[in-house]
């Protein structure tokens, strides 16, 4: 068993992989702010330990928290993408650090080029011995920040909006369920407890990508709308727009780890539990 230091704990992707960590033997130490919701640990409040400190020793850390400075010039950017991880990094008796980085590359946005930031700093460092940088594509599942692309297409056609606006549609991403996500990232940091020292690489995706038409497409289809009007072209594709984009899991598939929920079935899974969870 080993003590894991998880950051973003009380976040969607993090909540999301207690679970998992306890499930694999681990003792968990969630670093939350004062202020922080603990709405999403639900059960698991008591059986992790929480702390608005780091703690004095963990023999591992996973690095979840995040800022995607979604509300423009966000100060708080460099804070949660770069230097709390570099603080958590520095947590003694570390033998693993496991960064949840992103897939878009630096220039994308201000939310890319912090990752970035901190991904550069990590593969420099010398310790903790073992660092293991994730690229995640874009997950997606039930109860994720309304803000976020595949929850802010299902929240508008489970309402009946008139009119979704998009661009044309034609970018391909490689969207993956939270639940792989979580997999892959236990298996992730128990490699990263045995592994030889130094940096690693590894994307986490499906490996299968489809284009933005497509997936809206369905997932109109998937929530049974027939009045909502979806309006591609109507907005401009975004400075740097990321036109394909696909992770390569082979490293990951070689440790063992592969994708268990298609696309088809988490997309229908995931509107369902919206659906029930929206219901009055």
């Amino acid at each position: 068993m080993a003590t894991v230091l998880l950051t973003g704990g009380t976040g969607y992707l993090g909540s999301r992989l207690v679970g998992p960590l306890l499930g694999a033997g681990h003792r968990v130490v969630v670093l939350k702010r004062a202020s922080s919701s603990l709405a999403r640990l639900g059960a698991f409040v008591e059986r992790i330990e929480l702390s608005d400190e780091l703690p004095a020793r963990a023999d591992a850390a996973v690095h979840c928290a995040t800022n995607y400075g979604r509300s423009g010039d966000d100060p708080d950017l460099e804070e949660a993408n770069v230097r709390l991880p570099q603080r958590a990094a520095a947590v003694p008796g570390l033998r693993a650090f496991l960064n949840v980085d992103t897939a878009l590359p630096p220039e994308a946005s201000d939310y890319a080029r912090t990752k970035a930031g901190f991904r550069r700093w990590l593969e420099r460092s010398a310790s903790p011995p073992v660092r293991v940088n994730a690229a995640v594509e874009h997950f997606y599942g039930p109860g994720d920040d309304p803000s976020k692309f595949v929850s802010h297409v299902i929240g508008r056609l489970l309402a009946g909006a008139e009119r979704i606006d998009l661009t044309a549609g034609e970018q391909e991403r490689d969207f993956i369920h939270v639940e792989d996500v979580t997999s892959a990232l236990v298996v992730l940091l128990d490699w990263s407890l045995r592994a030889a020292g130094g940096f690693h690489r590894f994307d986490v995706g499906s490996g299968a990508p489809i284009s933005i038409r497509a997936l809206v497409e369905r997932l109109r289809d998937l929530t049974g709308n027939e009045v909502t009007r979806l309006a591609f072209g109507n907005l401009p594709y975004r400075p740097f727009e990321v036109m394909k984009s696909r992770a390569d899991t082979a490293a990951l598939v070689g440790l063992g780890w592969r994708p268990r929920i298609p696309l088809e079935e988490g997309l229908r899974r995931t509107v369902e539990e919206e659906r029930s969870r929206l219901k009055p």
